[in-house]
């Protein structure tokens, strides 16, 4: 089983998956189809799941390379927004000329819901001659966003990716989506034993393991062999489990808003507390005060929480975990 080694201060994290220009309008009621809605405020900004995850990091202390391809078009300047903000290394993200930028209209009803509907774009363009040996060797984590296994040259990037870090001992991190789980289940199977942590939703539990109670189906999972499995149970908080512990962790009490990002939240924050040694309860905090302090704001990347905001909220005891 792989175990991380840091052995310097900074924390170089790979992050390959999507990154989209989102448009988010909040809507007062969902109208059948065919009907006619008037939204109550409309806002543009940086998503994907592999953005936000990489913001994640690095609003926590990490140096996050992302990996992905976006348009030449406008719509990449409001993808890329939040990560030339936060000083992410976009260096190995590319650019198509043929391609739009992967752009995601998500549509946020009463109690905080979102629906999505998704252009992917460029990001399926994703050239996997990027994933070298040289790349995975200075890297401490690499976090692939299920998305990426679904189609085009990105996901023969994040198969390669996968071999050669598992080759170089670098432990992988797999956030699932309920499109993977439908399209590629052999695929993930497959993987499992290659992973060091798996994140995943309530919903997509049951359909990867169908007929399975929970319980049961962590279980299953973790006798594939990977070490760690995080499920992400909404205002319930989270289960977080490995071969010899498991525990149900409750989530701070917030005032949901939208729930867009606090997914990618979560499951970065687990992966870095878990990553920097943290113990099971206190990488469940860290990835529910994440998960939960992003859904009390609109929009995906620009809703993560920031240094200050975490330094409030996150107990002293587990201030190590911050690395800034």
């Amino acid at each position: 089983m792989i175990e991380p080694m840091l052995t310097s201060r900074t924390t170089h994290i790979a992050v390959l998956g999507d990154i989209n220009a989102d448009i988010t309008l909040i809507i007062p009621s969902y109208p059948s189809e065919g009907d006619d809605c008037t939204a109550r405020s409309l806002q543009w900004g940086s998503g994907g799941s592999a953005l936000n995850a990489a913001v994640t990091f690095a609003v926590l202390g990490g140096h996050s390379r992302l990996l992905s391809r976006v348009g030449r078009d406008p719509t990449a300047d409001v993808a890329l927004r939040v990560a030339h903000q936060q000083g992410i290394d976009i260096s190995l993200v590319q650019e198509d000329e043929q391609i739009a930028t992967g752009t995601c209209a998500a549509i946020i009803s009463p109690g905080g819901q979102r629906t999505m509907f998704s252009f992917r774009g460029a990001n399926v363009a994703f050239d996997s001659r990027a994933i070298t040996p040289e790349l995975l060797a200075r890297i401490h984590l690499l976090y692939l966003s299920a998305h990426a296994l679904l189609e085009g040259s990105q996901r023969d990037a994040a198969l390669r990716a996968v071999e050669l870090a598992n080759a170089q001992g670098v432990p992988i991190v797999l956030d699932l989506s309920t499109p993977a789980i439908r399209q590629c289940p052999d695929d993930i199977f497959q993987l499992l034993p290659r992973l060091w942590l798996l994140c995943l939703n309530e919903d997509e539990l049951r359909l990867l393991l169908p007929g399975q109670d929970d319980a049961t189906a962590i279980t299953r999972l973790l006798r594939y062999g990977g070490r760690y499995l995080a499920l992400k149970q909404g205002a319930r908080g989270c289960t977080l489990a490995s071969s010899d512990c498991r525990l149900q962790v409750a989530p701070p009490a917030v005032t949901v808003i939208d729930t867009t990002a606090s997914g990618d939240a979560f499951a970065a924050g687990c992966a870095w507390a878990l990553l920097h040694h943290g113990s099971i309860h206190e990488s469940a905090l860290l990835g529910n005060l994440l998960g939960a302090l992003t859904a009390t704001r609109p929009g995906a990347a620009a809703a993560l929480p920031g240094r200050d905001e975490l330094r409030r909220r996150l107990a002293p005891s587990l201030q190590r975990l911050l690395h800034f």
